[in-house]
């Protein structure tokens, strides 16, 4: 897939120079734009964190990870039937 840079009001590859093709059909054309993470104090260090390049490579840094993508300790399983009833999710000792 290309990747399209904006000059003045169209969207142009950059690689070929040629404007992003829009389709004929009713569908929905439009690049997708997602705006950087705002900066915030690093709570390792205190420094400033600018962007998601800037986070990875604080993480990476001091040996931290995501708290999203940390290992859960019973590896993602239900033990609580309670738990597995009130969220509709299959308890593991159903299987």
């Amino acid at each position: 897939m290309p990747k399209y840079v904006l000059r003045g009001t169209d969207w142009i590859d950059p690689a070929t120079g040629e404007a992003m093709p829009i389709p004929e059909r009713d569908e929905v054309c439009a690049p997708l734009y997602a705006p950087d993470t705002p900066g915030y104090a690093s709570p390792i260090t205190g420094e400033w964190i600018e962007g998601r390049k800037a986070r990875r490579e604080d993480l990476r840094k001091h040996g931290c990870v995501e708290a999203g993508d940390m290992p859960r300790k019973n590896g993602g399983r239900v033990k609580s039937r309670e738990f597995s009833r009130k969220h509709g999710i299959r308890w593991e000792g159903d299987l």
